[in-house]
């Protein structure tokens, strides 16, 4: 690719466009991502007569742009809150989800707020069927930190159905005739549910463990200071990931849908890849190597030059000129005034060595005892 090229250049003004607007850009994703998300929660429809206001368009707008709007701990709390209201016919299952979430808000949302969106974007990946497209680009920013998110949103994805499933079979509570031995059966029930998918299908943590290799084989590729590194990473990645897929499906015992996850992986390939270009896009034909030296070490450093145009993008735009300021009409200045001041008299020069000095006149002054002038 040359850097004359017109993708170069596309790439350029997209790159200008978000960074002169990225406040705005940043706030329409999260507003998409909200009504996606609180789309598929306001389906549930398992709400008390209270919560009618629940299932309607405004509801969903309106949370949605709260979460484009809230910080990231926040925006959880939101999404939670959504769940809960969603699922409040069954008192069991509504405690028993508040501390799941509780949990993942305070013990790993409110210390990692930036990485937490990583869980969403799981959940995510999974109902649009690219989850690997989120596992590659969490890989190769995000690094290691990236896998306690992605086993996160991996968990909920899988737990999801279980969810659904005790949705539907658990009885709605009544709060006026609250009964303590239903209370303690339906929390049985669920607790016992949970256990099996737990400890029965060990799907999502072969997922997890899948997941976890291809981030750090995809971090420490991309940090060698070979050529195309992180492309190479990113193949490497999708292979691993197609490994994945061919022993999960061995120990599930299951063959059905593998064809379409090795289509799902190149295309989640390909989508890391246009992710990357619009990052960083390096010309590899002019690398340069640079060997410096102190008193203390010995440098190498490695010089590879970005895919520019060669006119520079420059978006502006039209700005108001500010109006010239008034000019005041210059007055004449007043006359300086003479300085009456006496003004101090400099010494007189000391005489020279070898002159006389001369004594100035003195004048008679007149005595009246002899009445004569005395010199």
């Amino acid at each position: 690719m040359s850097p004359n090229s017109g993708l170069v250049k596309f790439r350029e003004i997209l790159v200008v466009l978000y960074r002169n607007n990225e406040t705005v850009v940043l706030f329409i994703l999260k507003f998409l991502t909200g009504l996606i998300l609180f789309g598929n929660i306001n389906s549930i429809g398992y709400y008390r007569e209270g919560f009618a206001f629940a299932g309607g368009f405004l509801w969903t707008v309106g949370l949605s742009a709260l979460f484009a709007v809230a910080p990231p701990t926040a925006g959880f709390a939101v999404l939670l809150v959504a769940v809960l209201i969603q699922i409040s016919l069954s008192l069991e299952l509504t405690a028993i989800i508040f501390m799941l979430g509780f949990c993942i808000i305070v013990f790993y949302c409110r210390i990692q707020p930036n990485r937490s969106f990583i869980i969403i974007a799981m959940v995510l990946g999974y109902l649009f069927r690219v989850p690997y497209a989120v596992v590659l680009v969490a890989g190769l920013y995000a690094g290691f930190a990236a896998i306690i998110p992605v086993a996160i949103g991996t968990a909920v994805w899988s737990f999801l159905p279980l969810f659904s499933g005790l949705v539907d079979r658990t009885p709605a509570s009544d709060l006026t005739e609250f009964n303590v031995i239903a209370v303690t059966d339906g929390l049985t029930d669920i607790y016992t549910s949970m256990y099996v998918q737990f400890t029965g299908d060990f799907q999502w943590i072969f997922n997890s463990f899948i997941f976890a290799m291809v981030i750090i084989l995809v971090y420490a590729i991309s940090r060698l200071t070979i050529n195309y590194a992180k492309e190479i990473s990113l193949l490497l990645g999708g292979v691993l990931c197609l490994l994945g897929i061919v022993m999960s499906s061995g120990i599930g015992g299951t063959s059905a849908g593998i064809g379409a996850s090795i289509f799902f992986v190149f295309v989640s390939v390909i989508l890391t890849q246009i992710f990357k270009f619009f990052d960083t896009a390096l010309d590899y034909k002019s690398v340069e190597y640079v060997e410096f030296q102190d008193e203390d070490n010995y440098y190498y450093v490695k010089i590879v030059n970005k895919l520019k145009p060669t006119e520079p993008v420059v978006l502006r735009t039209p700005t108001k000129r500010a109006p010239a300021p008034k000019t005041r009409r210059r007055e004449h200045a007043p006359a300086k005034r003479e300085d009456t001041r006496r003004r101090p008299v400099a010494p007189a020069p000391a005489p020279a060595r070898g002159t006389k000095r001369r004594l100035p006149p003195v004048e008679p002054e007149w005595d009246d005892d002899e009445d004569y002038l005395r010199p």
